[in-house]
């Protein structure tokens, strides 16, 4: 089966985006597909939240690993660097670094990238910053967003459908703000929640 991309949208905070997220995540991990859950709630983050309890997760730890927001910075700066023409390193970051694992059953995993770092201090200042400054239009045009997007939507299907999940479907979940929308991830190719 190939990889879906489901994306949980809405223009109003708090109308249960990211716990039907977290809800029917845990569904489809439950029936042995592979999912992978993203927090493109930047504004309102948090969805790893929803899995403290269940997974005994220490927030703290979680909050302190790079996420979404960093592997987007880390995009930008590797853009940024001078490369010699020989040089084959990939501008996109690896994706790996920035997924948590919260559970695994025989070859199906669930896993997170949650928003992005941002324990007490220094980590939530430059989170916040990040966010606050962020634009979509620029990313677009000046950073090619959405060459990124679909190398990111195609590394999914790719990486998580193939080798690391063995037999195992993969599901996608985001869930996404009105006034931050990546185009990338509600097109005709996803499902739209």
């Amino acid at each position: 089966m190939k990889g879906m991309i489901y994306t949980f949208y809405s223009y109003k905070g708090g109308v249960g985006r990211s716990m039907a997220l977290a809800n029917i995540g845990m569904q489809f991990f439950n029936q042995g597909y592979t999912t992978l859950l993203i927090d493109w709630d930047l504004e309102a983050p948090g969805l790893e939240r929803y899995f403290e309890s269940r997974f005994n997760l220490d927030l703290k730890d979680v909050a302190d690993r790079p996420g979404l927001c960093d592997m987007i910075q880390q995009y930008k700066k590797n853009v940024l660097e001078p490369t010699a023409e020989d040089d084959e390193t990939p501008l996109c970051p690896p994706v790996e670094k920035y997924i948590y694992q919260l559970s695994e059953n025989n070859a199906t995993k669930l896993w997170l990238l949650h928003a992005g770092r941002r324990t007490e201090g220094k980590p939530w200042q430059d989170y916040v910053s990040f966010v606050q400054a962020f634009d979509w239009s620029a990313f677009y045009q000046d950073w090619e967003g959405g060459l990124y997007l679909e190398w990111l939507r195609k590394v999914r299907r790719s990486s998580f459908s193939g080798h690391k999940t063995l037999t195992a479907p993969s599901i996608y979940f985001s869930t996404v703000a009105a006034f931050q929308t990546p185009a990338g991830f509600c097109n005709p190719n996803s499902n739209a929640v």
